[in-house]
C-alpha cells in the first residue's frame, strides 16, 4: 500500500508551530486528487532537477522547496517569526498541489490560482474550525497564488497571476525557484512508494 501525501509530507507540516494551521495543512493534502502524490514537478522534464522528475517527483521538489525556506529563515532569524515560517511552510508543502488540476496530465498555467481557490473553499467550509488561524491561512493563500514569480503569463493562457510582493511572498517563490534549479541537487530521504 502507497502512502498518501499526508504521510510522505508529515515531517514538513510538523514544523508547522501553530495547531490550527498545521490542521489546514492536513486538511488540504487530505483531500487533494491522488495523482498529485505521483506527478512529476514537471511534465516535460525540463524545467526542474532531475531528483524531482518522476513519480513522485513533485512531493521531492516541495520538499526540497520547505528546505530552503527553512535554511533561509535560519540564516536571518531576526527576519522571521515563527508565524512568518509556518506560513512560509504551509504554502510551500501546498503550492503545486494542483499543479494538473484536477485530473492527472500536464502543468496546468493556472495552477496558483486553483490552488489557492481549492484552499479557500477548505477554508470557507470550515470557518468554525480554522477560524484561530484565519489571518495566517489568507496570507498562505496569497503566497500561493504568486508563487511564479515573474513567470506570470504565459501564450497559452490569457490568465495573468499576480507577482509576489510582501517578504513572504517573495520567500514562498525564492524558495519554488530554487527548488526547481537543475544546479541544486538535493538529498531528499526516500519514502515508500
Amino acid at each position: 500500500m502507497s502512502l498518501t501525501a499526508v504521510e510522505i509530507l508529515a515531517p514538513e507540516v510538523a514544523l508547522i508551530q501553530d495547531a490550527k494551521l498545521r490542521e489546514f495543512a492536513e486538511l488540504c493534502l487530505a483531500e487533494l486528487p491522488e495523482h498529485f502524490e505521483h506527478m512529476p514537478a514537471s511534465s516535460s522534464g525540463k524545467y526542474h532537477p532531475s531528483y524531482a522528475l518522476d513519480d513522485g517527483g513533485l512531493i521531492r521538489h516541495t520538499k526540497a522547496a520547505v528546505l530552503f525556506a527553512i535554511d533561509i529563515i535560519k540564516s536571518q532569524p531576526s527576519c522571521f517569526t515563527t508565524c512568518d515560517t509556518d506560513i512560509v511552510i504551509c504554502a510551500l508543502i501546498l503550492h503545486d498541489g494542483l499543479k494538473s488540476g484536477y485530473e492527472p496530465g500536464s502543468t496546468k498555467f493556472e495552477h496558483p490560482l486553483l490552488m489557492a481557490e481549492f484552499c479557500n473553499h477548505l477554508y470557507e467550509n470550515n470557518l468554525e474550525r480554522f477560524e484561530a488561524a484565519s489571518e495566517m491561512i489568507s496570507q498562505v493563500i496569497a503566497c500561493i497564488t504568486c508563487h511564479m514569480g515573474r513567470w506570470n503569463t504565459s501564450n497559452k493562457s490569457t490568465a495573468v497571476l499576480p507577482l509576489p510582493w510582501t517578504p513572504l511572498e517573495r520567500l514562498v517563490h525564492t524558495c519554488d525557484y530554487l527548488a526547481s534549479r537543475k544546479h541544486y541537487m538535493v538529498e531528499i530521504k526516500e519514502f515508500n512508494r
